[in-house]
């Protein structure tokens, strides 16, 4: 039964399960709480509405410095950049992931989780994009070979990942987004993303 599966064998069976997945997906999103943005009342739902007027208010082009975009990233869409070296990055914690699909499964990914009304943030570059993500698990033995094989990368935490300081498709940092930061992210967990990335394959390659 799916509902009693463990994560790897989830991931492993992705392409027979992925239905059933999506079929539970309110029981693991509420376990692993990955959307608190959609409970009503309290500090959360403040925190959306100043995002949200607070984004509303800015414009995008005076923002002129990483530092700026640091703030506009941290304040506005609720991501705990950094600045170093003059460019804006987001490190990868146990609260923020990444995952990093090659660019033709990652089409097929965004796709199939906007669908889904589940699709987070979205960097695209030349030959990969990154979906940012809650780490609710980390795959390992197997599972990881086969992540490895079809070129699908996890960041541990400690890492870091570059962000555009543009919202347009051209960006001396050399990505952009394919699907912008909200003013109140909720990130899809990382399990879901890797699971959909093993169904939808990739023009029968797996």
């Amino acid at each position: 039964m799916v509902t009693t599966a463990t994560p790897e064998i989830e991931l492993v069976l992705g392409n027979r399960l992925v239905a059933a997945v999506w079929a539970v997906k309110g029981q693991r999103w509420a376990r692993v709480r990955a959307f608190p943005g959609r409970r009503s009342g309290g500090t959360l739902e403040s925190d959306r509405e100043r995002r949200r007027e607070g984004r509303e208010a800015v414009n995008v082009e005076k923002l002129r410095t990483a530092d700026d975009w640091v703030m506009f990233y941290r304040h506005l869409a609720g991501l705990t950049c950094i600045q170093r070296g003059g460019f804006v990055t987001l490190p990868v914690t146990d609260r923020v992931g990444v995952v990093h699909l090659p660019a033709e499964r990652a089409e097929r990914v965004r796709r199939s989780l906007e669908a889904h009304e589940c699709c987070g943030p979205v960097l695209a570059r030349r030959v990969r994009w990154s979906f940012l993500v809650t780490p609710d698990s980390r795959p390992g033995g197997q599972v990881s070979e086969i992540l490895q094989r079809l070129h699908i990368g996890i960041p541990s935490p400690g890492g870091e990942i570059m962000m555009p300081t543009s919202l347009g498709r051209w960006t001396r940092e050399g990505c952009h987004w394919v699907v912008p930061p909200a003013p109140d992210p909720e990130l899809p967990p990382l399990s879901i993303v890797v699971t959909t990335a093993l169904a939808v394959g990739r023009g029968g390659e797996d």
